[in-house]
């Protein structure tokens, strides 16, 4: 079991850049790295505290979803082709389609479609590396640990420690410090964000977003 506080604090010893704790009953979802507040539409409602001890979860369900914009300390900073992407979701039926659970415009994103959970990111020149799992038997309400680890050539999810896809993707250099930042800095979790109005909304639970700028 992992306590929220501890786990806070390894993010941020393992060079975390961003972490969203999801937990604050209050109306709001505060990155506590960089201070920063999320804002919530569609009447996000908190579940209660997980089974996992990390405290409150946003719960998602049919237009709920949170947004981030001008995040630019969220890079994975000049010169870097190395990232990570964690997260704890619990995830529930949903119908055929596209669902994102967690979506930088541009740059990157997790979604849940028709049983396959794909995790897909951009370079600077907008060629976009993948892997793709499937996770029919995860849209049961269960709380998970989703771990994205991409090492400059290969990109591997991780679920609850356990590596169960891995996809080599050589050549992918990514660089999110110098885009656009009216196009690629907005964070969005529960909705598809490219498209006005939203779209694609993922019905769930999430907890514990953090994003590391090494593998």
């Amino acid at each position: 079991m992992v306590a929220l506080t501890p786990y806070f604090t390894k993010v941020k010893g393992d060079g975390g850049i961003l972490h969203f704790g999801m937990k604050e009953p209050s109306g709001w979802i505060n990155d506590g790295i960089n201070g920063l507040a999320m804002s919530p539409s569609g009447g996000i409602s908190y579940s209660q505290p997980s089974e996992k001890g990390l405290g409150y979860g946003i719960k998602f369900n049919s237009g709920r979803f949170t947004t981030l914009s001008g995040h630019w300390g969220h890079t994975a900073g000049a010169g870097s082709n190395r990232f990570a992407l964690e997260f704890w979701a619990k995830m529930t039926s949903h119908p055929s389609g596209d669902h994102y659970i967690i979506h930088r415009r541009g740059c990157y994103y997790v979604r849940f479609t028709s049983g396959t959970l794909r995790m897909s990111f951009a370079d600077l020149y907008d060629n976009w590396g993948f892997v793709e799992f499937n996770a029919s038997s995860h849209d049961d309400g269960v709380f998970r640990h989703y771990f994205y680890n991409y090492d400059g050539s290969t990109l591997k999810l991780y679920v609850d420690g356990v590596n169960v896809a891995t996809k080599s993707i050589g050549g992918t250099y990514v660089n999110w410090s110098q885009v656009d930042g009216a196009v690629r800095t907005c964070i969005a979790t529960g909705v598809d964000h490219t498209n006005n109005p939203n779209t694609n909304y993922w019905n769930g639970t999430l907890d514990s977003v953090a994003f590391y700028r090494k593998s």
